[in-house]
């Protein structure tokens, strides 16, 4: 009988001390989110940064500082497959680039800091990242591929 109290007693401590440990390595595995925001910036017309690493759960704004611009994926297919665009600012949807581009604005137009509603021109989560998918490229509607950046994964 105590042989058997004995073994109930290590086998509840064995189960609070696997219990704690994975308690501890959910801790550590929280990743801090954060918002990344992508400028427009006319005259040199560049988005800066132009390839910042993101993470599952960040927040993308593109936004102006400065000029006319408007935000285009090369491939809109792989842009939903990567974010969840988010309410606000301008829709991402088939314009009169060839696809599978997709953008918010008509080849050589965008909209300027004033025409912002919400503040940005796009504001999308990152919500999967798919296996050997390593970057996500843009480039402005206005000024095309020679204002380009892209999302680093």
């Amino acid at each position: 009988m105590l042989l058997r109290y004995r073994m109930v007693v290590a086998c509840v401590v064995a189960g609070l001390a696997i219990a704690l440990t994975g308690a501890d390595d959910k801790k550590e595995e929280k990743v801090e989110k954060a918002t990344v925001t992508i400028k427009a910036i006319g005259g040199k017309n560049i988005w800066d940064p132009d390839g910042p690493t993101v993470k599952e759960g960040d927040i993308v704004e593109w936004t102006i500082d400065s000029g006319t611009h408007g935000l285009a994926f090369e491939d809109g297919k792989k842009a939903r497959e990567v974010l969840e665009f988010q309410k606000g600012g301008f829709e991402v949807k088939m314009q009169d680039f060839a696809a599978p581009i997709e953008a918010t604005h008509k080849k050589n137009q965008g909209a300027e800091k004033k025409d912002l509603k919400d503040g940005f021109l796009v504001r999308a989560k990152v919500k999967a990242i798919p296996k050997g998918m390593t970057e996500l490229p843009f480039f402005c509607t206005r000024h095309g591929t020679g204002m380009s950046g892209k999302l680093k994964f």
